[in-house]
């Protein structure tokens, strides 16, 4: 099976409208996304701090990935959304959370994404193939793109502590 890997004309519409979708339930998966990581047993951290801080700039983020969703190409889009990942991992790093704390954060809000993508799928029959295949390798791609920023940042902060 071939997997797109360049926007083509048909993917920025998939693209866009997920967007626009993602957008109308954002702060159904901010709420969904909070609740679920302070009951998470493997996130200790979040549950020392308020939803204010808990949810710092995560609507940015989405905001980002939207951005991604509705411009794939765009390299400024790309590097905004890298350098918002990198100030996750320093705001995380201050706040006193480990890596793994860190990585489960982003793939609770990945895995609080996906039964709405499933409900944009069923609501959405005209967009299908190559077009919503290449939407959901772009949602992906900003995921772990985000993990790597952050973790990366975080990594260089704590050598930098340790070397003080």
């Amino acid at each position: 099976m071939t997997m797109p890997t360049s926007p083509s004309p048909s993917s920025d519409s998939a693209g866009s409208r997920l967007a626009t979708f993602l957008l109308s339930c954002r702060e159904q998966l901010l709420s969904e996304w909070s609740g679920r990581v302070q009951r998470d047993p493997t996130t200790q951290s979040p549950n020392s701090l308020n939803e204010i801080q808990l949810r710092n700039h995560l609507p940015m983020l989405l905001d980002n990935l939207n951005q991604r969703l509705g411009d794939a190409a765009n390299e400024e889009i790309k590097d905004r959304a890298a350098s918002l990942a990198a100030l996750h991992g320093n705001i995380r790093w201050k706040e006193d959370y480990d890596i793994g704390e860190i990585v489960q954060e982003f793939a609770v809000l990945r895995s609080t994404i996906i039964p709405h993508l499933i409900e944009f799928q069923e609501n959405s029959p005209d967009i299908g193939g190559a077009s919503l295949q290449f939407a959901l390798i772009v949602l992906h791609r900003f995921f772990d793109d985000a993990i790597r920023e952050s973790i990366e940042q975080f990594m260089a902060l704590n050598e930098r502590s340790k070397k003080s």
